[in-house]
């Protein structure tokens, strides 16, 4: 490590250089200095210290007085700011910015990255902490698309933690700040059942999380109180870095993942990731089930955050089998349940030779870690670290190059009662291939392929295994494809990686009778809507055919771009948007996003809200030719709370109370309770022990009903509309008592 002695004169140059260059960015940002003072006080601060310990000269001082009233001034200007900038709607040609420690001075020489799957830019850092990426606009573009908003930008140095934003984060990408954190050491320890350390156990980091504002409250409160979502809070609510990224900003290009193998006391260690983290790790080893967890990167967790008698939400989540992982602390230790092997052959249904190259999958209902193989050449597998109690499904899946359909079953595993072989006879199907271009340019389109059997294909009756798993394949790299399917009538699929950049697909496309809401009624996986998919196309190979090809070509009509801020100024980070794809919910970076495929005259209803829930609307989008910008000024939410009683006064407990769309339970009802487009559930919650609720981010000026239903175990709850009303911006509505009768 190289030792720079710092001589007064040396000390004041430097000095000198760093304040003449925050001089140089309140030029060039003159017109926002609050933001400036915001992100670069730190580095600021820094360079007034640096300045005040060196040898008093003309020019330092002229900057130093500058940045005294750049202080005072920016200080002032953003206690009074009305909102923050717009984050930025292209992909910039070039990043730069300062890598700060934990203590907010300088990082110098630390890498930096862009990454998104892997890096896309890198460099290092200057002695004063500064650093420029200049980027391939037309490769990210091409590779990454539509999805560059959640590119991190991330720097690391020894002895600190892992400091990254996001693209979708960044409104001065001249100016972006990347705050390394204190490090906090992961220390665990495996234990078997009877508390015997496990040796030569993996633990594997899968995924990586902060918080917005660097605290890890919200998260566990989402742990206490929601504790089967937890992916969904991270995903929605916190910002994600691939810990492969830390890999490569340490120079390790041969691992995919941060893991660590248990040693004689059962004990593993992981640094750099840095405190007020949430981590997502895997633990797989002889003799121990395959399991997942969360650690968070504190000494420990407070009891408020204890998790206690689970909500009726939870309970059906577990009931249909979501599963509820446990929380460590960053030095904890994981008792491991003992594991079940399961083995057996596969073979060809009609020759009895053994098909080599299958992958099969594991999964028992309740735990998401599955157990993995794939067959050898005598046709056989072994899968591992699988719970001994539970029901399993077991897949085979074609990876793609195997002429077999795939096949699944389940089975109860008990440990009373131990699984023999099981093996599988697989029948041949008929190979589609064919290219996937976009019909404008030409171009290949990456995306996935599958496959929907129709329910009354009496072909199927005839397999030696039931088919209805529903795999995919992905396009290459050409957007070249290829899937094996039954023999029959079904429906072939794909959906495009970049999803909003096409045109979905319509209700008529299945080929075959949909349901309510244009839903179709698949053989393999249930109820499927149409804009889950870019294309679709029925398609009927008889039992002799072998191989067929489809070329797919995908467009994109007409689009609406939206822009939406919060009313009486300021911008979004992010949003939460329903009725981007009709009845789905989409999160966007910024306040920015576009309805594809809408055709003139159309009309769409939106539901837009912030993750805080601060801000809430419903706009009704209809698209013209000569308007295809709608500028949305989004209100300030409102709030309902009120006591659910009976017709005698007494409090209804714990039945479910949600605020919708007027109107939405008699469509409801209509449907056979399936979801209608133009209608939304703004918030759900459930009374408490006394029959009391609150509702909140439901947005005002629109017509809302308040439905409750009893919950009732095995069958649909009847839900009834017990109030109407439409709130005003900020509004804190007490409802008072609401009655069921």
């Amino acid at each position: 490590m190289r030792t720079l002695t710092m001589t007064p004169d040396r000390r004041h140059c430097i000095a000198s250089r760093t304040a003449r260059r925050w001089s140089e960015i309140l030029v060039r940002h003159k017109s926002d200095v609050a933001t400036v003072v915001r992100r670069w006080r730190g580095c600021i601060l820094h360079a007034l210290a640096s300045v005040a310990t060196s040898t008093w000269r003309r020019p330092a001082g002229v900057h130093l007085a500058a940045l005294l009233a750049l202080v005072v001034l920016g200080t002032h200007l953003e206690n009074h700011a009305v909102g923050q900038q717009p984050a930025i709607s292209n992909v910039p040609d070039s990043i730069s910015g300062t890598v700060l420690l934990p203590d907010g001075k300088p990082a110098a020489d630390a890498p930096v990255i862009l990454f998104w799957h892997k890096p896309f830019a890198k460099t290092r850092s200057d002695d004063e902490g500064g650093f420029t990426m200049n980027l391939d606009v037309e490769r990210i573009e091409s590779e990454v698309g539509d999805e560059w908003r959640r590119m991190a930008v991330a720097a690391f140095q020894p002895g600190s933690g892992v400091g990254w934003d996001i693209l979708g984060r960044v409104t001065d990408t001249t100016s972006v700040e990347l705050h390394l954190a204190e490090d906090m050491p992961v220390r665990g320890k495996v234990l078997d059942q009877q508390g015997r350390p496990v040796r030569g156990a993996q633990v594997t980091v899968e995924s990586l999380y902060r918080a917005k504002d660097e605290n890890l409250d919200g998260f566990l409160k989402a742990s206490r109180d929601q504790p089967t979502r937890l992916m969904q809070y991270e995903g929605t609510s916190m910002i994600y870095l691939s810990p492969e990224a830390i890999l490569k900003l340490q120079g390790i290009k041969d691992q995919r993942r941060p893991a660590a193998t248990t040693d004689e006391e059962g004990q593993f260690q992981f640094t750099g990731f840095g405190r007020e983290r949430s981590l997502f790790a895997t633990v797989e080893g002889p003799g121990i089930t395959n399991e997942s967890f969360f650690i968070v990167t504190r000494e420990h967790i407070d009891a408020r955050w204890k998790r206690g008698q689970l909500s009726r939400a939870t309970q059906m989540d577990l009931d249909s089998g979501a599963p509820m992982r446990s929380v460590y602390a960053a030095d904890f230790h994981h008792l491991a349940a003992p594991a079940l092997t399961i083995r057996g052959r596969l073979t060809d249904a009609e020759t009895g030779a053994p098909v080599e190259g299958m992958r099969l999958s594991a999964r028992m209902k309740g735990h998401l870690t599955p157990g993995v193989a794939t067959s050898d050449q005598d046709g056989r597998y072994e899968i591992k670290g699988l719970p001994t109690e539970g029901q399993m499904r077991l897949s085979v899946l074609n990876p793609g190059d195997q002429p077999y359909l795939d096949a699944e079953i389940e089975r109860n595993v008990s440990a009373t009662r131990p699984l023999g072989a099981i093996d599988f006879k697989l029948d041949r199907g008929a190979l589609i291939t064919g290219v996937v271009t976009d019909r404008r340019t030409g171009e290949p389109v990456a995306g996935n392929i599958g496959y929907l059997s129709w329910p009354n294909n009496e072909s199927l009756n005839r397999l030696h295994q039931p088919y209805d798993t529903f795999n995919t394949q992905a396009t290459d790299k050409h957007g070249r494809y290829a899937i094996v399917v039954p023999p029959g009538p079904g429906v072939l699929a794909f959906q495009a990686r970049h999803r909003t950049q096409y045109d979905f697909a319509e209700s008529s496309d299945f080929g075959f009778p949909t349901g309510q809401a244009g839903m179709f009624l698949s053989g393999n996986r249930g109820y499927f809507r149409p804009d889950e998919f870019h294309f679709l196309k029925r398609i009927e190979p008889s039992a002799s055919t072998r191989e067929v090809q489809i070329d797919i070509t995908i467009g994109r009509g007409p689009v609406m771009t939206v822009r939406a801020t919060k009313a009486g100024g300021g911008f979004f980070q992010q949003l939460d948007v329903r009725g981007i794809r009709r009845l789905s919910r989409t999160t966007v970076p910024g306040g920015e996003f576009e309805i594809g495929g809408m055709k003139a005259g159309e009309k769409r209803s939106v539901f837009v809200r912030d993750p805080e829930r601060e801000f809430a609307g419903v706009f009704e989008l209809e698209f013209t030719e000569n308007a295809p910008v709608a500028d949305l000024q989004v209100e300030r939410s409102a709030t309902v709370s009120g006591h659910l009683v009976n017709a005698d006064g007494r409090p209804q407990t714990r039945w479910m109370v949600a605020a919708v769309s007027a109107g939405a339970v008699e469509s409801a009802a209509q449907n056979n309770g399936l979801s209608t487009p133009g209608f939304f559930e703004f918030d759900e919650t459930q009374t408490d022990a006394d029959g009391y609720f609150r509702l909140t981010g439901l947005p005002p000026g629109v017509r809302v009903e308040i439905a409750v239903a009893k919950n009732v175990e095995g069958r649909r709850p009847d839900v009834s509309a017990v109030k109407t009303l439409t709130l005003r911006p900020d509004q804190q509505l007490a409802a008072g008592q609401l009655s069921t009768k």
